[in-house]
């Protein structure tokens, strides 16, 4: 097994397929972790090697000492690698035809970290087949609206080293086409990069990111009807800013929701311009996720406490669980957290799922999420996606902490935008315009950013921690 503390780069990129070619583990973790966190992290993988990139150097080698495990090399990218073994030393002597004996594709090719939004990392094992099952589950939408698969240029900005994205890379190259990637979340660069290479498949993360790239890229001018499609999740996105986006892009240009985990990453996909009536008037209260890829078998479970079944018993709302060939082999070295999680043959996300019309799904809240408030379930998804219809923020997190009324009481945080006036009684009113009295944050408390590892995912469980006292002072 090999560590590897990379951002992007061609570099671990090569490095990881050549790992996987010569049925070596690599096991990625995110660079920007504290130290204190990725030292138990190695310590339970106990890989023999470790590489980085020397902007990371100065932690490789304090990883490296607690650890007991040597830098193989160091990928000269931002910062001074201290005359360590560099990528292209270490590979000048490689052979072209490395040996490659008794491979399989059920071997564990990859550990992959949880993004740790509502807990402390797992190590989810990846196969090869659950690599190639999602690469392939994402070739079947990357090319719409392109003559020929072939044709299609994917791009991300976002971490694909060490997070689910790198079966978005893989969806470029299974198609034929080719796939470019970005260091560090740059708007203004990326917006660029989409009409240097002519990018038709855009890997955006969240839908603010989303937002800006739109932004920028109507400010350079660009060529109309370049980028075919984008997909993004971790939120749901309002019409007005759609349409907005749309104009900046063209006319060709749609929209796909998508929610997957890093356990199971053949997603549910939302096509927002094959159920316009649905997005219209729906959207953002109703996070919608639309259906499952053919290659992921998907139901609604039943949760006490969560669930509503309609007059016939069928399930309403609840947990979603999933089986596939795309699914992990489970959490390295936690016996007890696989068995619970792949109880009864499916892996339980522990996502609210709700089931609409004609078949198509909302994300209604992680179940550990939901805010249990006087007797009724709020959504917290659901509130921050009216908070962030306000003209005047960029992004809110709604939380649930200890009351002594109500059992628990809903707050939002709330991240405003630059260079805007902010009029707290008139989001409250917007807020109860559009919500019930219940589900209307009982506090308001603005921040300059929320905890969040990866991307737009942001850790709630530590928001919870910081205000669980907020209402017994």
């Amino acid at each position: 097994m090999v560590t590897l503390l990379c951002e992007n780069s061609i570099e671990a990129i090569v490095s990881k397929i050549a790992l996987a070619s010569i049925g070596v583990t690599a096991a990625p973790i995110n660079p920007s972790l504290n130290t204190a966190v990725m030292i138990p992290l190695v310590n339970r993988l106990s890989p023999k090697l470790l590489v980085c990139d020397s902007q990371f150097i100065d932690k490789a080698e304090e990883v490296s000492s607690g650890c007991g495990v040597d830098i193989a090399f160091s990928i000269n990218i931002n910062g001074d690698s201290k005359n360590r073994t560099s990528f292209k030393g270490f590979t000048s002597n490689s052979s072209v035809n490395p040996v490659c004996e008794n491979i399989h594709g059920d071997d564990i090719w990859e550990i992959l970290f949880t993004s740790g939004s509502s807990s402390l990392p797992k190590g989810v094992m990846v196969s090869h087949i659950k690599t190639y099952f999602e690469a392939l589950s994402f070739s079947n939408i990357t090319p719409l609206k392109l003559s020929q698969p072939s044709q299609i240029t994917v791009c991300s900005y976002l971490p694909i080293i060490y997070h689910v994205g790198f079966c978005m890379l893989l969806a470029g190259i299974l198609s034929g086409g080719k796939t470019v990637i970005g260091r560090g979340l740059n708007f203004r660069s990326l917006a660029e990069t989409i009409e240097r290479e002519r990018v038709t498949t855009l890997w955006a993360g969240s839908p603010q990111a989303l937002e800006l790239t739109a932004t920028e890229y109507a400010a350079l001018n660009g060529g109309k009807n370049v980028l075919k499609n984008a997909i993004f999740g971790w939120g749901a996105m309002s019409p007005k800013v759609y349409r907005e986006i749309k104009k900046s892009f063209g006319d060709e240009f749609s929209g796909i929701a998508i929610i997957g985990q890093t356990e199971s990453c053949c997603a549910h996909r939302f096509f927002i311009d094959e159920h316009p009536e649905i997005f219209e008037t729906e959207c953002p209260q109703e996070n919608y996720i639309g259906l499952p890829s053919p290659l992921l078998g998907a139901a609604i479970e039943y949760v006490e406490g969560v669930s509503v079944t309609n007059e016939s018993g069928e399930v309403q709302n609840g947990e979603a669980v999933y089986r596939s060939p795309a699914m992990m082999a489970g959490y390295y070295k936690d016996p007890e957290a696989t068995k619970e999680a792949l109880s009864g043959g499916w892996f339980h996300s522990g996502d609210n799922f709700g089931l609409m019309s004609k078949g198509q799904r909302t994300m209604i809240d992680r179940i550990k999420d939901v805010i249990k408030t006087g007797g009724e379930n709020v959504s917290s998804i659901r509130v921050e996606g009216i908070i962030n219809q306000f003209s005047s923020v960029s992004r809110s997190a709604v939380i649930g902490v200890p009351h002594k009324k109500w059992g628990e009481a809903v707050i939002a945080l709330v991240i405003l935008k630059e260079g805007v006036e902010y009029d707290e009684l008139s989001l409250i009113s917007h807020l109860k315009k559009k919500l019930s009295s219940f589900e209307v944050p009982k506090s308001i408390i603005l921040e300059q950013s929320f905890p969040e590892p990866v991307g737009g995912k942001v850790q709630k469980y530590k928001l919870r921690e910081k205000y669980k006292n907020i209402f017994q002072q």
